[in-house]
């Protein structure tokens, strides 16, 4: 798009130089299938610059049973869980701020992680 302002990698938020910080981090149907999902998460926070975004798409699920009749998608989940996430787990991890919001549809839920620059 001819952008000077703007650009787009694909890393391991695990692996970040010190020092290099992110207006935006996304994430899209991974943090659930992470080894250690709090870590991938403090790594993020940790790389976002002053008042950066934490952008995540994942399933809309809960780790009750209960909570999860009456959703269309609930069994599809939870066969996908139990046969391949090696992790159910979605912590704030070093966030200021996390707000969920609904996803088109009944499958997915959208989290805004904040990383807020402190007042001085």
């Amino acid at each position: 798009m001819g952008l000077r302002n703007a650009r787009f990698e694909v890393v391991d938020v695990t692996r970040l130089p010190s020092g290099q910080t992110f207006d935006l981090i996304t994430s899209f149907d991974a943090i659930h299938d992470q080894r250690d999902p709090a870590a991938v998460l403090r790594c993020a926070a940790a790389a976002l610059a002053p008042d950066g975004i934490y952008l995540a798409v994942e399933p809309r699920a809960s780790s009750n049973l209960e909570d999860n009749v009456g959703n269309p998608f609930a069994p599809w989940l939870y066969g996908i869980s139990v046969l391949h996430c090696m992790t159910v787990s979605l912590a704030e991890a070093g966030f200021t701020s996390v707000e969920a919001v609904e996803a088109p549809g009944p499958q997915n839920s959208i989290y805004i992680c904040r990383r807020l620059a402190t007042l001085g």
